[in-house]
């Protein structure tokens, strides 16, 4: 009986079936059906080789089904057309004219604060975006500046912002660059977002010693816990002109910490909260709690006759360069005169930016820096108190750019 049926369904579908207006899961029953059927297949055959005559009524209704198909059809192209390019026009407009946020590493930021106003000078260090603007948020005398950059050649454009009330903090690209009447250094602001509570908390202060690049300094070392001191061991010594400097910044940034001791060759110096708390005049431990209690310790030591003044490279490396196993030698002159080099694997001197960082302790002068990589040698390029500069590769060999 049900075959009985489908035989007669499939002939009364079949001037449809040769007009195209089925549909595929209608042809594909009609079409199992005329191979098993071959007296519906005679039928078929005979439609189409004389013209099925339909009545008017009835050809005016497939003409119209014909119709209505292809102007849904029409509809349907119009109709993803129309999404395609609304959500390219977004896509353009979000790219090139609102932008993406920065974050600070990306950008050579100048900021002038006074009681009620910011002024905010910014240029994108990538190549190949340039900064589009910068929206403001305030709360509470806490000024926030996110920083936008789209595609284009990089300029320097100049922001600022009035206050209401008496500025207290200022963050720009999710970096703290003033607080409490200080300019708060880069460097330093990264170091206190990775402070450590406990010396015992041994994945956040090795976090901490990988900040500050311990191993720019001394080479290849391992660290201890003894209570609440903390022991160095390395290879390479510690410069006498960087232990106060590195032990401040570590007895700064872990509470509890009492102590650090620097071992290497047979030899150890230890530096405790209580000496460099004699030696500044203050708490140290101050600098944990106050961002800008931390920079002010560490200007008062770099203002004393303890220690030079910190020179720090910063290097962007262009996308196409592998940060592998190529050694890099970072060479200090002043007037021709080598003053200082330090070496090592370019991954092992590459921050989570995927920059190139390197500092160095210099009395006050005029240098130059030099690169070598793998033996190639880069031109000799001013080395200033922070030295942002491009790194690329060319046919002659690398090269250093602003």
């Amino acid at each position: 009986m049900e075959e009985n049926k489908l035989h007669t369904l499939v002939n009364d579908l079949l001037p449809d079936y040769i007009e195209g207006l089925t549909s595929p899961e209608t042809n594909r029953i009609i079409e199992e059906h005329l191979a098993k059927c071959p007296s519906c297949r005679e039928t078929l055959e005979r439609m189409k080789e004389k013209p099925f005559v339909l009545e008017p009524d009835e050809k005016v209704e497939i003409d119209y089904l014909k119709t209505v198909r292809k102007q849904n059809r029409h509809r349907i192209w119009i109709t993803i057309c129309l999404v395609l390019l609304i959500v390219a026009g977004c896509f353009g407009t979000y790219i090139f004219l609102i932008g993406t946020k920065t974050p600070a590493a990306l950008l050579d930021l100048d900021t002038t604060v006074g009681p009620d106003h910011v002024s905010l000078e910014v240029e994108c260090i990538e190549k190949g975006r340039k900064v589009s603007r910068v929206s403001w948020h305030e709360q509470g005398g806490r000024i926030e500046a996110q920083v936008y950059t789209v595609p284009g050649n990089e300029e320097r454009k100049t922001f600022s912002y009035e206050s209401d009330s008496l500025i207290e903090n200022v963050e720009v690209a999710g970096q703290v660059v003033w607080e409490d009447g200080k300019d708060i250094p880069t460097e330093l602001s990264v170091l206190y977002e990775n402070k450590v509570e406990y010396v015992g908390n041994v994945s956040k202060v090795s976090r901490l010693l990988e900040k500050m690049d311990v191993s720019g300094l001394i080479g290849s070392y391992t660290f201890a816990l003894d209570d609440t001191r903390l022991i160095i061991d390395s290879a390479r010594p510690l410069d006498d002109a960087y232990v106060d400097r590195e032990s401040l910044l570590i007895l700064s940034l872990i509470e509890n910490a009492s102590s650090v001791t620097w071992k290497s060759q047979g030899k150890e110096e230890t530096v405790t909260t209580e000496r460099m708390d004699d030696l500044l005049n203050t708490e140290i431990k101050e600098g944990y709690r106050s961002l800008a209690a931390f920079a002010g310790n560490v200007g008062r030591l770099e203002q004393s006759e303890e220690i030079w003044s910190m020179y720090v490279l910063d290097v962007q490396m262009e996308d196409n360069i592998p940060a592998g196993q190529q050694v890099v030698s970072f060479i200090v002159r002043e007037n021709g005169r080598t003053i200082e080099e330090q070496s090592g694997y370019i991954k092992d001197r590459m921050d989570g930016d995927g920059r190139l960082s390197q500092r160095f302790y210099l009395k006050s002068g005029q240098y130059t820096i030099q690169l070598v990589i793998d033996g190639e040698a880069t031109e000799e390029m001013p080395l200033n108190i922070h030295t942002k500069y491009g790194l690329e590769k060319t046919e002659n060999g690398w090269r250093l750019e602003k």
